[in-house]
């Protein structure tokens, strides 16, 4: 067997830990043909045909893959059509999506809150739960955040027919 020299190894850990995915900057004419794709696949989901849906919406993460609600979308259909492990993926892009938009912005508290529903979606409602304290505590001087926390917003989307559907199994 040959061993591999340092210098490959190095080599390689820089190839491979450059396909992570990168921001992409997204022309507006991209950007308005995902929105097109995206409204397109809400008829297709009204007419429950989730197969064009979650095609329609694979087609616009490619074209924009900077927003969360594509690859929540795409989450849900995937779900739909029983590709769990799809949905997984996708939900996890929307979290990291949203955990971006958090860190760019610590003081706007609906970005601090939108990584809550993909954390749910991905059965983690516990690491949900002690985000929202964080937030809280973060944030303790808001009476509507104070508010919000304490209707216990992550048990009522864990009642929610509609999320539980859309949960990964």
């Amino acid at each position: 067997m040959r061993k591999f020299s340092s210098l490959t190894l190095v080599a390689l850990t820089l190839v491979f830990g450059a396909c992570k995915p990168k921001d992409v900057e997204v022309t507006s004419v991209a950007r308005a043909q995902a929105a097109h794709l995206a409204s397109e696949a809400q008829m297709q989901n009204k007419l429950r045909d989730y197969a064009e849906a979650e095609k329609s919406l694979a087609r616009a993460v490619e074209l924009d893959p900077n927003e969360p609600a594509y690859w929540s979308g795409l989450g849900l259909n995937r779900v739909m059509l029983g590709d769990n492990s799809g949905a997984k993926k996708a939900y996890k892009r929307e979290l990291e999506l949203c955990e971006k938009a958090a860190k760019k912005d610590p003081k706007d508290i609906d970005a601090q809150l939108s990584p809550l529903r993909p954390l749910v979606l991905l059965g983690r409602a516990d690491d949900a739960r002690k985000l929202l304290e964080k937030v809280g505590r973060a944030h303790s001087d808001n009476a509507a955040l104070r508010q919000l926390i304490d209707s216990k917003p992550i048990d009522k989307m864990l009642a929610n027919p509609a999320i539980q559907q859309a949960m990964v199994k």
